[in-house]
């Protein structure tokens, strides 16, 4: 270990936490006397970094989520408009909202429960966990299970945008009037491709069926085009 760092000394229950893996690292000109003094911190979970590291972050995304950890309180809870990001960082709200519905979308971050109408999100406690060592493997179990619960709405969220980014690259060089009927056709085809790859699968899967329910109700909705059901 190199001489500027000295472990930090921590309560950890037998356990709950593989102690291998965490290390609090202070440095020494900033040692407080008890509990870190003034300094916030949370554990840092070795092995995901890697997986992390992995999922195609642009330097935005990796700059909003660096702004976002720095709001992070206890449970993981981050709960910051996304205007005081932008403001921090310099760039435009949009910009902050791209990146964290991306990272939404990978599981980095996790919707929590509302504060009035403001969104508020949980890191992923796989990565990093801010409170209770003694919590902390409730706190994964729950993300857990509630990433597994909102993959195919997830899903089918991402494939819906897929499908309408393609529909309107198609009719974008066409001039204006034809533009309506280019839609519809195109619309009619992609609901039928869904249709025949989720919908009509003779080895019935409900979730599958699900997944591809919901993006053909919403092509119909956008595009005001007939449904198969």
């Amino acid at each position: 270990m190199s001489g500027d760092f000295v472990k930090g000394k921590a309560k950890i229950e037998a356990g709950k936490v593989d102690t291998d893996l965490v290390h609090v690292l202070i440095p020494l000109n900033q040692q407080p006397a008890r509990h870190l003094g003034k300094q916030r911190w949370a554990l840092l979970f070795l092995d995901p970094c890697r997986e992390l590291a992995k999922l195609n972050l642009s330097g935005q995304d990796w700059q909003v989520l660096m702004t976002l950890l720095s709001y992070m309180d206890f449970g993981n809870r981050i709960a910051v408009v996304q205007s005081t990001i932008a403001a921090d960082l310099g760039i435009q709200p949009s910009r902050v909202s791209e990146a964290i519905k991306k990272l939404l979308s990978l599981s980095v971050l996790v919707e929590d429960t509302k504060v009035g109408g403001s969104r508020v999100f949980r890191l992923n406690a796989k990565y990093a966990y801010r409170g209770k060592t003694k919590n902390v493997r409730a706190k994964q179990s729950e993300d857990k299970e509630k990433i597994a619960r909102d993959l195919p709405g997830r899903h089918a969220t991402n494939l819906l945008n897929a499908e309408v980014k393609a529909i309107e690259k198609a009719v974008k060089p066409l001039a204006d009037d034809q533009k309506d009927q280019a839609r519809s056709t195109l619309a009619s085809a992609a609901i039928n491709k869904i249709d025949d790859d989720y919908c009509s699968d003779q080895s019935f899967d409900p979730e599958r069926f699900d997944i591809g329910a919901s993006i053909i109700a919403r092509l119909v909705k956008k595009y005001g085009v007939p449904s198969p059901f």
